[in-house]
């Protein structure tokens, strides 16, 4: 692990990472940073706190901040890692990537519009 404090572009970070984590305990509104992790390709473990909002339980890996250690014991295997960063990857465009939002709204529009509002 590598503290490296502010930033100013957090993408070569990113590209240097194996995997991230998300330890969050509290907070409010979507946890954007989880997003960001997905689009990236980053394999990611995450509180069930830190994925609120979001349905990606099935691409990340959620543990209390307390098994941590044994969960990134389990990612020292590159081909797992790629495994998962490949479906975190195909998440991020299926289901938060601009045709996908785009999609959902358009279903949106066409039941309103179906039902005469």
């Amino acid at each position: 692990m590598r503290v490296t404090g502010p930033v100013g572009d957090v993408l070569p970070c990113f590209r240097a990472a194996d995997v991230a984590i998300n330890p969050m305990q509290e907070g409010s509104g979507v946890n954007l940073k989880v997003l960001e992790y997905l689009a990236t390709g980053l394999p990611t473990v995450t509180t069930p706190f830190g994925i609120r909002g979001l349905a990606v339980a099935d691409v990340v890996q959620v543990a209390e901040i307390a098994e941590f250690p044994a969960v990134l014991a389990g990612l020292r295997d590159a081909g797992e890692r790629t495994r998962r960063g490949a479906a975190a990857r195909r998440a991020a465009e299926t289901r938060f990537g601009w045709e996908a939002v785009a999609r959902a709204r358009e279903e949106i529009f066409e039941a309103v519009r179906r039902r005469g509002v």
